[in-house]
């Protein structure tokens, strides 16, 4: 695997690994192998069945980076099985920064509420399709105020379970 390799048709190893980690992705041969089931199983049906583009705010993470961000000590990212995802014209950034209380970002307007609105569909999505077309899914979190969902693929366990939570941040995982 390349850092400029295409997975699919819509998504790239550089969309779903920082350049930053891309060291450790490129030592890992598992965790490249998680990767692209990811993309095949989940990422790329999940963006044919939405019809519209999605934004890969987080995907694989090295643990350095993991643990920079507060990530969960256990997480699916460093792994090659996760990914928070967003619509593309969702301005997470924007949503996340409100609800930390930074600076600039008090005002919460019209387009974070359609935002937060289109964050949800797309959970209610993934959600809806869990059972038939995204059987590799094992965990999905939703991160209304952060802006994303997040979507892996761990196993889902002897009753079929898929993991599921809300979060505010990065590290909820469960």
């Amino acid at each position: 695997m390349l850092y400029a390799d295409r997975l699919s048709d819509h998504f790239t190893v550089a969309e779903l690994c920082r350049d930053s980690d891309w060291p450790a992705l490129d030592a890992d041969q598992s965790a490249q192998l998680h990767l692209r089931r990811q993309v095949v199983t989940t990422l790329e049906p999940l963006r044919v069945l939405c019809g519209y583009p999605l934004t890969v705010v987080s995907g694989y993470r090295s643990p350095a980076h993991n643990a920079s961000v507060g990530g969960a000590s256990q997480s699916q990212h460093m792994l090659g099985r996760a990914a928070d995802i967003t619509p593309s014209d969702v301005n997470w950034q924007a949503l996340r920064a409100h609800f930390l209380c930074h600076p600039g970002f008090e005002e919460f307007t019209e387009k974070m509420q359609a935002d937060q609105e289109r964050i949800r569909k797309l959970d209610l999505m993934v959600e809806h399709h869990l059972s038939r077309e995204l059987q590799a899914v094992g965990g999905v979190g939703l991160y209304l105020e952060s802006g994303w969902v997040h979507v892996d693929i761990r196993s889902r366990g002897p009753t079929g379970h898929v993991a599921r939570w809300l979060g505010k941040d990065f590290g909820a995982e469960q």
